[in-house]
């Protein structure tokens, strides 16, 4: 074997860079005629190719490639920044479409050619923890034409040129397209493999950006994802991988009040009077008192306090900046609040003539006899008039992101960003299985959008929103209606004792157990006296299901999911709580005692005896049958609420004054236990209840427990609305939503694995 001379090889090593030599002096190139990478050598001290080659077979310790991933949050977004958490419930959402949002949706994708197309969900790489090697500074600053036309070398290393071959631009620095070619040298290469992509993903980012990520789409799955950071000028680079899951949870709410939300609504909304006019600056004070009393004791829908549910994701429309009213007494309402609030009497004679006596009292009071007052919308009220048809919806069902299903999906949503959420709620408030899930309801009598057309089923419209998708978990709280648990109530209140000792007003206990089982109504109605006749028309009457039909109408709803061809892995039907006891467990004395207290003698109430009835004859039965329908449907019963609320009830002490709603409300933080982070694949820690959630009025930390649940007074303030016609009474505050979204985690974390 012929020997390589040691001359020869030294002069390899010299001509390829591995040991320091003199080259050959090349020709000049005139600069203006020089690529960026010929100007890039002139100016940075590049290896020799073989040398880049060595550099790429070896490690270095100045370069390395690091990343993180994560999923886009999808639930809990605030799109329209008005202060409420978005609802879509919309087909475009369910499936991530960039018609629902233009940087973080994606289109579909078939994974492979005539395949159906499938929903891409967003992924983000982030390559922050990189490092490369760093860049050694310029051979001088390069030759430069100052602002007078002279060529200024400071690069005494350079190939001289003259003047006449640089660019000529004012101030022309070439050292600017050299830096740029030489930074542009340093990259990242992301690889992304996997069964949906037909051929793997390749794409690259520039190193040198204030952030070094890539947002991708891709179906759920998982993929095996490759990140090499490179230096082309040195050669060097460095290579990682990492196994990405891409999974999105799609949890679906559909029910009664008790998974609407209702019981905690978003917000208790009030217009305020911005500015008087025509009125002396001194009485300002006194008129802005005096017209806010007026408005609202007419019960202006201007002014009223209002109770704003769930909000879409489209563009927020607030409401007119500017309502002005003209303030005038007309009435003997309007005279009585205003003598009221001016600490005046009534003379005898005005009652037959407010108008005048009222003009009077006004010019008497603020030297005129009208005004006008401009009124400030709340922020967080919705423009009525441009609302879309699942908006009012909200309205009609009273839906809140507070409800257990919402909640359930916040504290997935957070436990983890290697997973996102999707999340749809068409709960309506007082839905019934036939009226509600498999029929179509009209919402809420009481409220603003209430007309004789029928919402869709809520059954026929998540079919329409999934879209196909696969529902990782639906959530089903329905049945209290069909057996009728509101006129119970209802009843209940109206059984009072007559003036004999026998005399018994209102139905007997055999009447409304047989309304419970049978759903036959109306005969009991009509027992109910006219005082209470706003209570007994918020809700329906007439003929209800009955506890006795639940079993059938629980196999029709599994039935009709079948035939919508639903995708559902797996149903979660929830228990009804206990709102009976006080805060040792006790059956209360009495609950809503404050609805009439003065009629008949003693007032109206439930009394403990007629809650024990309530507990053994309705509450206790209703759970059974729910129960039973996990057996015979092949769904997940939840339970642990009933035992949950048995501290809570109706007879605890308030959490705070309903009048400071708007400063209390918050979405509880809701635990997802360690054993269900396992299961998940999310990381330790979580979101655990503060042990002090029970205040008093005062803000001090109550020692013993409070209710779960609205009384008729919370109702009335919060909605305000009369005490019996409050339609968020005897339903979970947010604490009580709580209770039913932790039994939820646990009972499906397993079943998400």
């Amino acid at each position: 074997m012929r020997r390589v001379s040691p001359c020869l090889l030294v002069a390899l090593l010299v001509v390829y860079g591995f040991i320091p030599g003199v080259s050959q002096a090349q020709p000049a190139t005139p600069v203006v005629n020089m690529t960026a990478e010929e100007l890039a050598i002139e100016r940075f001290a590049r290896p020799s190719r073989l040398r880049r080659w060595w550099n790429g077979q070896m490690p270095s310790i100045d370069i390395a490639a690091q990343f993180d991933w994560s999923m886009q949050k999808r639930y809990g977004l605030d799109r329209n920044m008005n202060g409420v958490i978005d609802l879509p419930n919309s087909t475009e959402y369910v499936l991530n479409l960039p018609s629902w949002h233009t940087s973080l949706g994606c289109p579909l994708r078939a994974p492979t050619p005539g395949a159906p197309a499938v929903p891409q969900f967003r992924v983000n790489l982030d390559a922050s923890a990189s490092t490369m090697p760093p860049i050694e500074p310029p051979h001088g600053s390069g030759p430069r034409l100052e602002d007078d036309g002279t060529r200024v070398d400071h690069g005494a290393d350079l190939p001289a040129h003259s003047g006449a071959d640089l660019p000529s631009l004012p101030s022309a620095d070439i050292d600017v397209m050299a830096s740029e070619f030489r930074l542009g040298q340093q990259y990242l290469e992301w690889t992304i493999k996997g069964p949906a992509l037909a051929e793997p993903l390749v794409q690259t980012t520039p190193f040198h950006t204030d952030r070094r990520t890539l947002s991708v789409c891709l179906q759920e799955g998982r993929y095996e994802v490759k990140l090499a950071a490179k230096d082309d000028w040195s050669g060097k680079q460095d290579t990682t991988s990492m196994s990405v899951r891409v999974r999105d949870i799609l949890v679906a709410q559909l029910g009664d009040s008790f998974a609407s939300g209702n019981g905690v609504p978003e917000w208790r909304a009030q217009s305020l009077i911005e500015q008087v006019s025509g009125i002396e600056s001194a009485r300002v004070g006194l008129a802005k008192s005096l017209a806010s009393a007026l408005l609202m004791g007419r019960h202006d829908q201007d002014v009223d306090v209002k109770t704003v549910w769930a909000d879409v994701d489209g563009p927020w429309v607030p409401p007119p900046s500017a309502i002005s009213k003209t303030i005038r007494i007309e009435t003997l309402l309007d005279l009585e609040i205003a003598a009221g609030v001016l600490g005046r009497s009534i003379a005898s004679e005005c009652r037959s003539s407010p108008l005048n006596c009222g003009q009077a009292l006004l010019q008497g009071a603020l030297g005129v006899s009208n005004f006008n007052v401009t009124l400030k919308p709340d922020a967080k009220l919705p423009n009525y008039e441009t609302m879309t048809k699942m908006h009012k919806q909200h309205y009609l069902s009273h839906r809140s992101s507070y409800a257990p299903g919402s909640l359930v999906a916040l504290a997935l949503e957070d436990a983890s960003d290697k997973t996102s959420v999707t999340f749809v709620n068409l709960a309506m408030t007082g839905a019934t299985v036939n009226l509600g899930l498999l029929g179509g309801n009209k919402g809420i009598k009481t409220e603003r959008f209430y007309d004789d057309n029928f919402m869709d089923p809520q059954l026929d419209q998540l079919e329409k929103i999934a879209n196909g998708r696969s529902i990782d978990a639906l959530l089903l709280s329905i049945g209290g209606n069909d057996a009728g648990f509101k006129n119970v109530l209802t009843g209940l209140v109206a059984r009072e004792r007559g003036e004999g000792e026998l005399d018994l007003i209102g139905p007997t206990y055999a009447q409304l157990e047989a309304g419970v089982h049978g759903g036959h109504w109306d005969a009991i109605e009509n027992q109910i006296p006219d005082i209470l006749s706003l209570l007994k028309s918020t809700f329906e009457w007439g003929e209800l299901a009955g506890l006795d039909s639940l079993p059938g109408l629980y196999v029709q709803t599994r039935q009709r999911m079948e035939a919508l061809g639903l995708n559902v892995r797996r149903t979660y039907i929830t228990e009804y709580p206990d709102m009976t006891r006080n805060g040792q467990g006790e059956t209360c004395a009495q609950i809503l005692n404050t609805i009439h207290s003065g009629y008949p003698p003693g007032g109206m109430e439930i009394k403990k005896e007629e809650l024990e009835w309530l507990q053994s004859h309705v509450a206790v039965p209703l759970n059974n049958t729910v129960h039973e329908a996990e057996v015979t449907n092949s769904w997940k019963y939840v339970d642990g609420i009933y035992a949950g609320s048995r501290l809570h009830g109706l007879c605890a002490p308030r959490p705070y004054n309903p009048m400071e709603f708007n400063i209390h409300i918050r979405h509880v933080p809701i635990e997802v236990p360690a054993e269900c982070r396992t299961a998940l694949g999310m990381p330790p820690g979580g979101m655990i209840r503060p042990a002090c959630d029970n205040t008093w009025d005062s803000g001090v930390c109550s020692p013993s427990p409070v209710r779960w649940y609205r009384d008729e007074n919370e109702g009335a303030v919060i909605e305000n609305r009369s005490l019996e016609d409050s339609i968020i009474m005897v339903h979970p505050n947010e604490y009580g939503q709580a209770l039913v979204a932790e039994a939820v985690i646990r009972a499906l974390c397993h079943d998400l694995q």
